[in-house]
């Protein structure tokens, strides 16, 4: 099994803790999960902790998960964190290293709200920030993903339906 495959396995399980039960995010298990998919040197990690820790006590579940491998060592997570307070979704680009989590970055992925359509920019902001943290790895390395769509491809929104009618 390649590590980006359990990396993904041991996201999803600790996603899957996200189940609509009120859980103590300081219990053994819980934490258990989440050190292994969190590198200690994360930064920002103690804040992260907390914003976990107020999810599961407030019963959070978790819906429409998408979980994407955008280069060598990096993914694109998007997740809905729905409890009877709040209702969070959350766009990552995440870094890994050594099969935990050394960079959470949020990702904005412009106006569309489809995925699909979105894609290209996010790769490319991706690659952008990858090359600017790390210009020698990015030089010897073309980005194959990047790729942009034309408004034409995806999917239709509302506001250009318009055009559609007779």
């Amino acid at each position: 099994m390649s590590s980006a495959s359990k990396f993904q396995q041991q996201f999803y399980a600790y996603i899957s803790t996200f189940d609509g039960n009120k859980k103590d995010f300081w219990h053994p298990d819980v934490q258990y999960k989440f050190n292994c998919i969190m590198h200690q040197s994360c930064a920002g990690i103690d804040d992260i902790r907390m914003v976990h820790a107020n999810m599961f006590a407030l019963g959070s579940k978790a819906i429409c998960f998408i979980f994407r491998r955008m280069t060598a060592d990096g993914f694109f997570v998007k997740f809905r964190l729905v409890n009877w307070k709040t209702d969070v979704t959350t766009e990552q680009l995440i870094t890994v290293k050594d099969g935990r989590i050394v960079q959470v970055q949020a990702s904005h992925p412009g106006d569309d709200d489809e995925l699909s359509t979105a894609n290209s920019r996010t790769h490319e902001r991706y690659a952008m920030n990858k090359c600017q943290s790390r210009p020698d790895n990015c030089i010897h390395r073309p980005n194959l993903l990047m790729h942009r769509h034309h408004k034409s491809e995806g999917k239709i929104r509302a506001s250009q339906m318009h055009h559609l009618r007779t």
